[in-house]
């Protein structure tokens, strides 16, 4: 869908490496495969600016999801989620994506 639109999957780096670690290895290979996609996905680094923000929100979400918050809001995207409720205070109603 993205590539049809045109557009870039931004993936927080926390989100690759703890989904990498609930995953098994066909899944892991698939998800090294769709992720290391230079045209349409883009791995999010966690920049030093952000850390403090970070830990902030991470003191009620998960780490994963509190980057993916921060860089939502950085980036003024979208956030897709299995999580939607738990982002809801942080972000705009139109921005959260309920991947349920």
């Amino acid at each position: 869908m993205v590539a049809e639109n045109g557009g870039t999957v931004g993936v927080p780096a926390p989100v690759f490496a703890d989904t990498y670690r609930v995953v098994d290895g066909d899944e892991r290979k698939r998800l090294t495969r769709l992720l290391t996609d230079d045209v349409y996905t883009l791995i999010l680094p966690m920049p030093a600016d952000d850390l403090l923000y970070v830990a902030e929100l991470g003191l009620r979400l998960p780490l994963p999801l509190a980057h993916a918050v921060t860089q939502t809001r950085r980036h003024g995207a979208s956030l897709a989620t299995f999580e939607p409720d738990a982002v809801r205070t942080d972000l705009d109603d139109y921005d959260v994506l309920s991947l349920n």
